[in-house]
């Protein structure tokens, strides 16, 4: 818990930097989401995978992922979304199982 937290805010002091992003804030929640109109990051602490979730949230926002209007926009999103989350994983030094990913991404094939 205390290293999701930990990145949580290095996150927020590091994404607030980045154009578009500098009213970002990052908060606990009941689960893991992107919400563009508040700028907001929600993520849970108690799961097994939180820091990859947190990335993939963390993807969302620096891709200024909106609303999609046809579900058949949504996978490229997530696609996108988990590779910047990649990215976000070796700038600080950390991994993300791929398979997770794809396990991840099944859910909306």
């Amino acid at each position: 818990m205390q290293k999701i937290t930990s990145l949580a805010k290095k996150l927020a002091n590091d994404l607030t930097k980045k154009p578009g992003l500098a009213h970002l804030t990052l908060q606990q929640g009941e689960m893991f989401g992107w919400d563009h109109t508040a700028c907001t990051i929600t993520y849970r602490v108690d799961e097994p995978h939180a820091i990859a979730y947190l990335l993939h949230e963390c993807g969302h926002a620096l891709l200024g992922h909106a609303e999609y209007k046809r579900d058949i926009e949504l996978l490229p999103m997530e696609r996108a979304a988990w590779d910047e989350a990649l990215v976000l994983a070796a700038q600080y030094t950390l991994a993300i199982d791929t398979d997770l990913i794809e396990d991840a991404l099944d859910t909306y094939r």
